[in-house]
């Protein structure tokens, strides 16, 4: 998102190798539906919004259905697929479902905004699974950020806690009363 003079303007950058043109347009259109059906509906959840059919290799779209059931139909489809690659390991759709249902199993019930203190691997993709699974809102908190903007993220968002991993956990101490340590929950 970037704001203009006229307002919020939505922009896409994307690799060419991966998407092409037309997939990014419909990516975009997707985001602009489900932004508008949320500003429709400000009382739904995220976990609770139905979202428009998308399918970007133009395929006939499913049924709208809730983003985490989508997510559950596609990793028991896809099981075996690569979901994650971090260049020295990767990670399936099977793992990643398993471990986004352990993390949300480890959210506290009223918890209605966490703050995600993860570097960016399969940890992050986990929690905010999770977080969309339990209609929790998330605030990505990058570590390598001035502990003070840090601080100002987690007060303008007003966190219940923040999900972290233990190599983090000294950080997440300076930044709230309570945190999750998501590299030590059971499977």
């Amino acid at each position: 998102l970037i704001r203009d003079p006229d307002g919020l303007r939505l922009a896409l950058l994307r690799d060419a190798e991966l998407f092409d043109a037309a997939q990014a347009d419909a990516l975009l259109e997707h985001l602009q539906l489900s932004v508008r059906a949320l500003l429709d509906t400000p009382d739904v959840t995220l976990s609770t919004l139905a979202l428009p059919g998308f399918v970007a290799d133009g395929g006939s779209a499913p049924d709208p259905g809730l983003p985490f059931d989508r997510f559950l139909a596609c990793a028991a489809q896809h099981g075996e697929a690569i979901a994650i690659d971090m260049g020295d390991r990767q990670r399936d759709y099977a793992w990643l479902r398993a471990r986004s249902l352990a993390v949300a199993a480890a959210y506290a019930p009223g918890w209605s905004r966490i703050g995600l203190l993860v570097r960016e691997h399969e940890h992050m993709a986990a929690a905010m699974l999770a977080a969309l699974a339990r209609g929790i809102a998330y605030v990505p908190l990058d570590p390598r950020l001035p502990v003070a903007r840090l601080r100002e993220l987690c007060d303008d968002a007003q966190l219940c806690t923040i999900a972290c991993t233990r190599d983090l956990a000294q950080l997440a101490e300076q930044l709230a009363n309570t945190h999750l340590l998501l590299d030590e929950l059971p499977d």
